[in-house]
Formats: structure tokens, sequence, C-alpha cells
């Protein structure tokens, strides 16, 4: 199921980036690290793709199996059971949670640069009496950390470790994504070994969506034709969290949601960029592939029209704002 749904996300995602690149929306174009527009929508094909792959999965799995209750019918504990049987809810309930992350995220896109950055910003507007889309989004994030332990049936304590690993690691995917093809390789990395460790289950196929079309749009986001904004980061995390919350024994969840904690708390005191820029291997893993200093970037999708994009940027993404 994994490999299936994988390759089913990234063809579409293929068939998909070409017609958004020359399309966004100028509220969705931003302004990249070196200042230059950029549409950010890679998330939203992200987001697309995976919707498709699993829409076209469950169809098929469907129509390839006899009616329910058959001895055709596929195990409810099966990866086909798991798309078409009676628990196809828990399905449900992930894709749901992903899909108010990405509502959320496409908020904060609409909303524009220059409000409160980081928790700490966000809470301090809050107590002005100003409710920010950066802190909804948080709350966003939270609630969809609760529909991953609705779908996981976990008890009351088990469910707050999810909602923390889960919502935690959506905010931290946004925190890396300040450099081109950092979020996206960051992810790629962490999905390979989470889905070694996870077997069949509503987070694991989740994930499998996400990573085919993810992989397809590290290259764009690299060679700085697009970037992901805030839709693709959230996306991004909340798809390993919630694998990785659906794999983990309790002992070890409790473990990765002190991680997720102390790397977001790290992120709201020295910069993720340095902390990465002071571990030589990790330094090399992040600048692999991407464009050197000074080099121009494909500001401008080919096809498009030059006096469009020169026209004011929407809102900046998270890379034009830093971390």
């Amino acid at each position: 199921m994994t490999a299936g749904l994988a390759l089913l996300s990234a063809l579409a995602a293929l068939v998909l980036v070409p017609g958004v690149f020359g399309r966004a929306p100028r509220r969705l174009v931003a302004l990249n690290h070196r200042g230059e527009p950029l549409p950010a929508v890679l998330g939203v094909v992200i987001a697309t793709a995976a919707a498709l792959a699993l829409a076209m999965a469950t169809v098929a799995i469907r129509l390839a199996h006899a009616a329910p209750g058959s001895s055709r019918w596929p195990d409810p504990t099966s990866p086909a059971g798991l798309l078409a049987g009676p628990d196809v809810w828990r399905v449900g309930a992930v894709a749901a949670g992903a899909a108010l992350v990405v509502a959320a995220g496409l908020a904060d896109d609409l909303a524009g640069p220059g409000g409160p950055r980081g928790l700490r910003g966000h809470l301090g507007a809050l107590r002005r009496g100003r409710l920010t889309t950066g802190l909804a989004k948080l709350v966003g994030l939270v609630v969809a950390g609760a529909a991953v332990a609705l779908a996981l049936g976990a008890t009351a304590g088990r469910g707050v470790l999810v909602a923390i690993v889960v919502a935690g690691s959506a905010n931290l995917w946004n925190g890396l994504d300040v450099a081109p093809g950092r979020a996206g390789k960051a992810f790629l990395l962490a999905a390979v070994s989470v889905v070694a460790l996870a077997g069949p289950g509503p987070g694991t196929a989740i994930l499998a969506a996400v990573v085919g079309a993810a992989a397809v749009m590290v290259l764009p986001d690299l060679r700085e034709a697009a970037m992901l904004g805030d839709v693709g980061a959230n996306l991004l995390g909340f798809a390993v969290g919630a694998a990785l919350a659906e794999a983990l024994p309790v002992p070890w969840l409790a473990l990765a949601a002190a991680a997720v904690i102390a790397l977001n708390l790290l992120a709201e005191t020295v910069t993720l960029s340095q902390a990465i820029s002071a571990v030589p291997p990790l330094r090399w893993a992040d600048r692999l592939g991407r464009l050197p200093p000074g080099s121009a970037a494909t500001a401008i999708p080919p096809g498009s029209d030059p006096k469009r994009w020169a026209e004011p940027p929407g809102p900046a993404s998270i890379e034009s704002r830093g971390d």
C-alpha cells in the first residue's frame, strides 16, 4: 500500500504542477530568501496530489474486490482493508486532520507578512486582544492532533502525547522551511525512517500519500522555482507526526514529545539555521542541491506574464521572514 500510494501521489503531482506554476494567485506569490517573488504553491500541489492518491486507491480497491461481506472482501487489518474496509473512517479522521492543517496554513499564507513571529509573539498579540492567524493555526494543529488520537483509539494520556507530537512536528517543519529544500529533505529522511518502523495504519497511509508528491516537489524547491508555503511545511510535519505517533509505544512516544517540544523551544531562542550551520554534516546535507550564493533563481515561471509577477507580491512565506 505504501509504495502504491506514493507512486499515485507522485504521478498526480507531476500532472498538476505545470498548470499551477503559471497560474498562482498573486496573494500566493512570496518573496524568497533572495527577495525574489516566487509562487508559494508547492504545498497546495502536495496536498491535492495526496488527496487524489487516497481517493484513487480507495476506489481501485473497492472495484477490485467483491461486495462487502463476501469472501473476497479484504481483511480489515490488511493495507487494502484499511482503505476500503469498515475501519476506513480511521484514515478519514487523519485525512480530516490533514485538511485542517492545510486550511490553517493557507489562511496564514494569505494573511501576509509583518505580523508577530513565534509562539511568544502570537501569545503577546493575544494578550493585547488580537487573535493572529498564526495562533489560530497553532490551535488548528492541536485539533488536528486530537483527530489523529481519535483515529488511533488512544487513551486520554496517550492522546495528549499524540496531539503534542503531531502539532509539534507540524510547527517544527514550518520552522525548518526557511531555506530552499530544507523542509523537503528533512521530511523525506524522516518519512523513510518512520515507514520502516510503522506497520499498516491510518497515519502511515497519509504519510505514504504525502511522500510521493513531496519527493517530486523537492527539486523545484531546491532550484528556487517555487516554495512550499505554510501549507506545505505544516502538512509535511503533520504527516511525519501522525505516522510516528501511530508507530511508537507510550514510553518512546513520550520521548518523541519531549524532543519535539525541545526543538520548538530551540527555534524560539536560537534559530534552527544557526544550529544546523554549527554542525558540519548537517550543514553539508542542508546545502546539498541548493543554488550557490549569488545565483539567479527562476523567479518567473516560463510562459507566465512578467508584468503580472512584477506587481507587489502577496504574503511572504516563512522563507522571507527568517526563523
